[in-house]
């Protein structure tokens, strides 16, 4: 593990080195390319790998035989038939004639030749915040994702003067409680049009992007399908000025496990800007984990060839704004 990047062609796709302090203390450190895996299945090595140790050591059962990815890939192709894949692709066709992802301004542009160096912009919303949130969601019928969409929403349609939102999220994927247990690269990209045109009050908003979402889960196909329903969406990527921003928010569970008398649990509470993070798509990617902690842990993964500090941050302020007026004050006017 001596280069920190690998491409996806290079195999194997994971790679461990362990560090020994002492014939006591160690850290094994893991890389794994996204092709192969995504942050699902990374709780489930770490889990796998506890549980291997402890059996070794005398102390527990073997990790139990799960279904593989090539399993998952079988049924997703029987599962989506040539009725209800045509159906979806039709739906996707009329949702998406005319659209383009939509780009927010950036800082700077990128020069032609510039390699791509991703920051990490990280910031918490508190317990008030978060309650109101999902209070807000159970009165509205609604995920907490949708209402935090909401939010996004009128943030986008405020910083670009555009009312007919298009972004990208990317969904879980899994699709069937028997491939929870597999690890694999289950996660699917999902464009969300939400056109806000003659909406009055946020309540109206939060209709609109509810509908949305229950939709795009209707319909969710393999987004390379959805593509060829609309070659144009993706455009807006080799737009000079602009770069567009995947939107994801998931719920966290439990945190870590026990192995033998010691327990471990994973780093979540990060609060710290990282100038060099890992690699995403082209654009910038905003990620928000609801904690049973009680609180929000969020981060903005940009270029830093497009971005300062500064434009992350000052976005995720006024999403803050804009989400407690969503969750206190869903009547009033947009």
């Amino acid at each position: 593990m001596e280069d920190t990047e690998f491409g996806s062609r290079e195999i194997p796709h994971m790679r461990a080195v362990l560090g020994r302090f002492d014939e006591r203390d160690a850290v094994l450190a893991l890389q794994a390319h996204h092709v192969a895996i995504d942050g699902w299945s990374m709780q489930l090595i770490m889990r796998d790998l506890v549980t291997a140790y402890s059996a070794r050591a005398g102390r527990g059962a073997a990790p139990a035989d799960v279904a593989q990815y090539r399993e998952y890939s079988a049924w997703q192709k029987a599962d989506l038939g040539e009725e209800s894949l045509a159906a979806a692709r039709e739906y996707w066709r009329a949702k998406l004639h005319g659209a383009r992802m939509l780009g927010v301004p950036v800082g700077r542009r990128r020069p032609e030749d510039a390699t791509p160096v991703f920051a990490v912009h990280r910031f918490v919303f508190d317990a008030e915040l978060t309650s109101a949130l999902l209070t807000a969601a159970r009165n509205g019928r609604s995920s907490p994702f949708m209402v935090l969409l909401a939010a996004y929403n009128l943030l986008l349609r405020d910083t670009t003067g555009d009312a007919d939102i298009v972004i990208p999220t990317i969904t879980f994927g899994r699709g069937h409680p028997r491939f929870d247990d597999t690890v694999g690269p289950f996660f699917n990209f999902v464009p969300l049009r939400t056109d806000l045109t003659g909406c009055e009050t946020v309540r109206d908003v939060l209709a609109r992007t509810r509908a949305t979402c229950i939709e795009a889960q209707t319909h969710e196909i393999p987004f390379a399908h959805i593509l060829a329903e609309a070659p144009e969406l993706m455009e807006t990527f080799g737009d000079d000025g602009v770069a567009v921003c995947a939107f994801q928010a998931f719920q966290n569970g439990p945190n870590g496990g026990r192995m033998g008398s010691v327990e471990y649990t994973e780093l979540r509470r990060r609060v710290l800007f990282q100038s060099t993070g890992s690699d995403i798509p082209d654009g910038a990617l905003w990620t928000m984990e609801i904690d049973p902690s009680g609180e929000i842990f969020g981060c903005v993964r940009y270029d830093r060839n497009e971005f300062d500090q500064s434009g992350p941050a000052g976005l995720v302020e006024r999403f803050e704004r804009l989400l407690r007026r969503v969750v206190t004050t869903p009547d009033s006017a947009v």
